[in-house]
């Protein structure tokens, strides 16, 4: 099962028997780098699990931090995206975004963008506000 994962996610495993030249060390350790920097969505499906995998019952804090750090809109940002002034816009912003009070910031409840694990932060922040 070990040797069998390892492969699926792009290592290559050597047998007890076999040594290793600096270049396949070398090899292997880029590899092991691109893996580690790798979209976790790209990983699920390059080892075949079930697009519902990462259903989990809270997503992690790193997760929701990254995704407020890179989804997160002020109320001006937001208004100015969509086209309205900032009077009108707590109003006329489609449901699809949500305020959240406390961080003082919207979010987009659902973008095509989103990966199957923003989705779920997303979702988990909006029932958690």
């Amino acid at each position: 099962m070990y040797y069998d994962l390892m492969y699926s996610l792009g290592f290559s495993v050597l047998t007890e028997n076999e040594e290793a030249t600096s270049q396949q060390i070398i090899d292997e350790l880029e590899r092991r780098v691109a893996y580690l920097k790798a979209n976790p969505d790209e990983i699920m499906e390059a080892i075949g699990l079930p697009d519902d995998y990462c259903e989990i019952d809270e997503p992690y804090k790193a997760d929701i931090d990254d995704f407020k750090k890179k989804w997160s809109q002020t109320h001006g940002e937001i208004c100015s995206e969509l086209g309205y002034d900032e009077e009108e816009g707590w109003e006329a912003i489609p449901d699809t975004y949500f305020y959240h009070e406390e961080d003082g910031v919207w979010y987009n409840r659902e973008c095509s963008f989103f990966t199957a694990r923003e989705e779920l932060v997303a979702e988990w922040i909006y029932q958690n506000r």
